[in-house]
């Protein structure tokens, strides 16, 4: 039986995956990257940039008020069942000295 089968029966939800839904990568002004979506279950950034990113759930992000997100593989997630309706909240992204490249997915409930 397949993954997504098994969440089915568990969980009652079909599921899909998206791939940076909103930008492919973080500018050094705030950008969105997650817009609000109750029918959200996880999502994975990766920073692929060569510097440091912040992550925040208010446009307000700044290089002194969010969450670090370090260079060249830096990793941060939200998962439902850890984190509850935290993961459900827009995300925005600011980068520390140029534009940061991101690897961001997102499971959502279809």
């Amino acid at each position: 039986m397949a993954l997504k089968d098994v969440l089915e029966r568990m969980y009652g939800v079909k599921t899909d995956m998206v791939v940076n839904p909103l930008a492919a990568q973080i500018e050094t002004t705030p950008t969105p990257l997650l817009l609000n979506n109750p029918n959200r279950l996880a999502w994975t950034l990766i920073n692929l940039g060569a510097n440091h990113v912040m992550l925040a759930f208010t446009a307000d992000v700044s290089l002194t008020k969010g969450i670090y997100v370090a260079q060249t593989g830096g990793i941060m997630g939200l998962l439902f069942s850890e984190d509850f309706e935290l993961v459900t909240y827009p995300v925005w992204g600011i980068a520390d000295t140029a534009a940061a490249g991101i690897y961001l997915v997102e499971v959502v409930e279809l």
